[in-house]
């Protein structure tokens, strides 16, 4: 299920959507079109070849997810400034098969114990559901008629046809080589996969998997069928949704069959090609198809990384002399520290200095001052982990009355929420460690050296945060947003508590994004506090078991 939301629908829909909303910005330049379309179509070609030399289940799909993504550029680079149609149908048909395909990879995987499509064969009658849903949305995969995927090709192909021959004609025999190495892979997906032989090895540790295990994977399937051969039904849906500026104002009718024409001629050319390329393989036993070294970017970016690292280092060490990790912190901090200083400095003739912030209200803000500057002192000059600990979350839970006296409840609750949750993760932390790893009551020695720094980039970074706020609260800005906000939280909100109505109403997203991150702390805290000491995790038990 993550890999399936993550590879159809979230992150990689990220740059599509991007590519949808400037649409309108810059589809009157001249550089727009073609940047996309190259871009995208290349990717799309070698996306799809990848996925053809692959033989693990789960990169032959991510490869073609990378092929699907470059088609969908490539796809808004064909716009013209009228607008695009139907781009809507094109990501949803790839949302549909694709994370239907990828929990079907999943559950092969759990099943199976292993994702190498040349041991697997035969899981059809271990798994007839899975194995129906999983040809169909290879059918969709590949662009055979009856399903999404087809309609979606035969779009495309209709509006490549459009265009002068000596573009049409790169295009095409891009759109040629993917749709046919699309169909050459998804033939043997499910056919290597659920028919044919199994191996001995697969055999040993088969399960059959239970019907609701298989039924997220399984309720796409109507979807792609449904709207596949009535793809007029979702046109309609798709249409109410449409984005000005984005999606073309007249869109051209959806539906499965348009007659005997040029692009079912081509779709059906391009099956026979991929069928032909899908047989010669079989034949040979996939022995002739691997990636080659040159494609194999990961392995470069791994090389390109190593040798950037070695060079780094030689270089440092050839300038400073010294390039151990201790040393390393001591010219980052330096330079960071000096050139913030810098900065300050050229903008200080310029800026006034709000000094009147550091009258405090009262003798009690004194006091939790002094509070604040004992629990600092505690942290810098205490040993042990647990100690350091309580007197950085003293500090905290002093800055909590600090806010409450300069009436800031809000933030007042934010704080002591977000202090005490820490101090309950990373004593939990601690205390749950097993008893060879427990650092908690370990010493921390510093020589001489190290301690002279660090108390002088700490002063340095504070003095340089101190003048900063001084800086920014001496000179507001013009158009305060508090000012919109108080003058609108009652007639936009309805609200008369401004602070609430920023969090609900104004920045309801961001809340629920902080309510989410919450959310993961706690289950982190769950976890820790269900975990026994020493207790041996689930993965090195199936590790150990492995071995």
């Amino acid at each position: 299920p993550v890999s399936a939301y993550l590879h159809c629908a979230t992150m990689v829909k990220l740059g599509i959507f991007l590519s949808a909303r400037i649409f309108p910005i810059f589809v009157g330049t001249d550089l727009w079109g073609p940047l996309l379309i190259s871009a995208g179509f290349i990717t799309m070609v070698v996306g799809s070849i990848l996925a053809y030399s692959s033989h693990d289940l789960k990169s032959i799909l991510a490869y073609s997810t990378v092929a699907q993504l470059g088609f969908l550029i490539g796809f808004y680079g064909l716009g013209t400034p009228v607008g695009v149609q139907h781009d809507y149908f094109h990501v949803l048909n790839h949302v549909f098969y694709k994370g239907s395909l990828f929990m079907i990879a999943g559950i092969i995987d759990h099943a199976a114990g292993t994702r190498d499509i040349r041991k697997l064969g035969g899981l059809f009658k271990v798994m007839p559901l899975a194995g129906i849903a999983f040809i169909i949305m290879n059918l969709s995969m590949a662009g055979i008629p009856g399903t999404m995927g087809f309609v979606s090709k035969e779009l495309v192909i209709t509006q490549l046809t459009q265009y002068s021959w000596y573009i049409r004609f790169p295009l095409m025999f891009a759109l040629f080589t993917y749709a046919m190495f699309m169909v050459a892979f998804s033939i043997r997906l499910f056919k290597n996969t659920f028919f044919g032989t199994m191996s001995e090895e697969v055999k040993a540790r088969l399960h059959k998997p239970s019907f609701l295990f298989q039924l997220p994977a399984i309720l796409p399937v109507f979807l792609v069928l449904l709207f596949g051969l009535f793809p007029n039904l979702l046109g309609h849906a798709l249409e109410q949704l449409s984005v000005v500026g984005l999606q073309a104002k007249t869109m051209s009718h959806l539906a499965l069959w348009h007659g005997f024409n040029k692009p079912l001629f081509l779709s059906f050319i391009i099956i026979c090609h991929g069928v032909g390329f899908y047989i010669v393989a079989q034949r040979k036993q996939w022995k002739h198809v691997f990636i080659p070294k040159w494609l194999k970017f990961d392995d470069a970016f791994n090389f390109l990384y190593d040798k950037m690292v070695y060079h780094a280092k030689t270089v440092t060490t050839a300038l400073l002399g010294n390039s151990s990790f201790n040393f390393l912190p001591v010219i980052i901090v330096s330079s960071l520290t000096l050139l913030s200083g810098y900065f300050i400095y050229l903008l200080s003739t310029g800026y006034d200095f709000a000094f009147g912030a550091l009258v405090m209200p009262g003798q009690l803000a004194i006091f939790v001052t002094l509070l604040i500057v004992l629990g600092i002192v505690g942290k810098v000059f205490y040993t042990t982990w647990i100690k350091k600990l309580i007197a950085l979350s003293v500090t905290g839970f002093m800055i909590t009355f600090y806010f409450i006296l300069y009436r800031a409840p809000d933030l007042a609750l934010t704080q002591l929420l977000i202090e005490t949750v820490s101090l309950i993760l990373v004593l939990l932390f601690l205390t749950r460690l097993p008893k060879e790893d427990n650092i908690k009551n370990k010493t921390l020695k510093l020589g001489k050296t190290n301690q002279f720094f660090a108390i002088l980039s700490s002063v340095a970074i504070g003095v340089i945060v101190f003048v900063s706020i001084l800086m920014v609260t001496g000179n507001p800005n013009a158009n305060p947003m508090g000012k919109y906000f108080i003058d609108n939280t009652l007639p936009l909100a309805q609200g008369s508590n401004a602070v609430n109505t920023i969090l609900v109403d104004f920045r309801g997203y961001d809340t629920m994004g902080e309510i989410t991150v919450l959310v993961i702390a706690l289950l982190g805290v769950l976890g820790l506090v269900m975990r026994k000491r020493g207790r041996t995790s689930h993965v090195a038990r199936l590790t150990s078991l492995d071995e």
